[in-house]
């Protein structure tokens, strides 16, 4: 097995006005999948996380060869999430969170 390096987290947090939504050639940006490539191929599984006009999106990019048991995370992921919004709920009962999946090809 190859040896892998230490994972760090990348943060970025830009400043913008919030009163105003990003645009792309005039129209306004809804929504935003958030999709990174890892500079160095030893990256298993990589996970990117972006909040945008009151939602978040989870991204995870894998490589099946290296994590077989994929779906297996992703569900325990979905029902982290479920908890987190079914909290939120409790919480804030008219702006609870949902979740959304979307499965590459």
């Amino acid at each position: 097995m190859a040896a892998s390096l230490p994972a760090e987290p990348y943060v970025s947090s830009p400043r913008r006005r919030r009163d105003r939504p990003l645009t792309v050639a005039g129209a306004a940006v809804r929504e935003i999948i958030p999709v990174a490539v890892a500079e160095n191929g030893n990256v298993t599984i990589s996970f990117e996380i972006l909040s945008y006009a009151g939602t978040v999106a989870i991204t995870v990019i894998a490589d099946p060869a290296g994590l077989p048991d994929l779906d297996e995370l992703v569900a325990i992921l979905n029902d982290e999430l479920a908890g987190l919004r079914l909290q939120a709920r409790n919480v804030c009962p008219a702006g609870a969170p949902s979740v959304s999946r979307r499965r590459a090809g």
